[in-house]
């Protein structure tokens, strides 16, 4: 068997207004990934042409080329690679943020997963990259997401099972350990948690980070590593967690930190998929893929979400009234002159 070495990295690379470094940090990252003799780096964030740009110009150097077209970055992921692809495809989420909450731009960034298959010495392996919704909250809080979370975890679950190639899922999952969306996805597709099952936990936010606190407050595991069988994960580690200098300023690769994971592919295990999605068996073959404990729990947290939703709707429709009723009580005249609203 022949290993393989996958990395995979929330990149931050959002435009110079909200992320900082992202034109030094992007060629720094590449950097890491040939330090580490990375066969496979998986990106989550890349939503700026130029971290793009600069990805795919120092992934060529070092004989790592874009997974498909270098001017796409679907869900604002994106994929270098020096193993050769068989194919790849990209599902968006059917539920994915909230077009009002412009500060929360998950709905904006049109996320999904994408589907890259690989051809390794040992057969097929299919790797999916996602990122899953925000939570926008710190532990401990009132999470409005998670029914929304669910409701992608279930659709990322279903894919998942009509895979017939062994499978690693990797990206910024956005969720902990001890959540329910972490359990159901486990349960349901039959993926071990690589860094759980080394007892190898590490947070991906981490304190000290010179960005920490842009995009999180508290230290914790939101990254991950999943493989099933037919996969075998002889390590996983933090990565691109070292403290980096940008111009004199201290900076980091991200503002959290990846994962760099060793696997090898069982020879023989793997069915090739073809380039059409392939339908679930219509008769379970195995009960850990039809999980009815995990699937009632999902089936709550989305009727919990669809109630927050509803509760959020008419909210809406409240202040919408309320509004226009104010306006419509503004709206008198003084001295032949309407007076806007909040004037005066």
């Amino acid at each position: 068997m022949h290993s393989l070495r996958i990395s995979t990295l929330n990149v931050w690379a959002m435009p110079a207004i909200i992320s900082t470094h992202v034109a030094e940090r992007s060629p720094a990252i590449v950097q890491r990934v040939a330090e580490q003799s990375v066969d496979v780096a998986a990106f989550q964030e890349v939503w700026t042409p130029q971290a793009r740009r600069l990805l795919v110009e120092q992934g060529q150097r070092v004989g790592l080329v874009p997974a498909w077209s270098a001017d796409k970055s679907p869900g604002g992921l994106f994929v270098l690679t020096r193993v050769p692809v068989r194919r790849t495809g990209f599902t968006r989420y059917v539920l994915a943020g909230l077009p009002q909450r412009l500060q929360h731009a998950d709905y904006y960034g049109r996320k999904g997963f994408a589907e890259v298959e690989l051809e390794t010495a040992d057969g097929p392996l299919v790797l999916i990259v996602t990122h899953l919704h925000a939570r926008y909250s710190d532990p401990g809080e009132y999470d409005e997401y998670l029914g929304m979370r669910a409701a992608q975890v279930a659709q990322l679950a279903a894919a998942i099972d009509a895979f017939k190639a062994p499978c690693v899922a990797v990206g910024d999952f956005n969720f902990r350990e001890d959540g329910p969306e972490y359990h159901a996805l486990t349960r349901l597709t039959g993926l071990v948690d690589a860094a759980a099952d080394w007892d190898h936990r590490q947070p991906t936010s981490v304190a000290g980070n010179p960005y920490h606190g842009v995009g999180h407050t508290a230290e914790e595991r939101i990254d991950y590593v999943f493989a099933r069988s037919g996969v075998e994960v002889a390590s996983v580690r933090r990565d691109f967690d070292q403290p980096v200098v940008f111009a004199g300023e201290p900076g980091a690769y991200s503002d959290h930190a990846g994962l760099l994971a060793e696997i090898t592919v069982s020879a023989g295990s793997s069915q090739p998929t073809s380039a059409e999605p392939v339908a679930p068996d219509p008769i379970p073959q195995d009960p850990i893929l039809r999980d009815p404990a995990s699937v009632g729990l999902l089936a709550t947290l989305m009727e919990r979400g669809r109630t927050e939703a509803r509760k959020r709707k008419h909210n809406q429709r409240r202040w919408g009234v309320a509004v226009l009723v104010a306006a419509a009580l503004g709206h008198r005249p003084l001295r032949g002159r309407a007076t806007p609203i909040g004037v005066g």
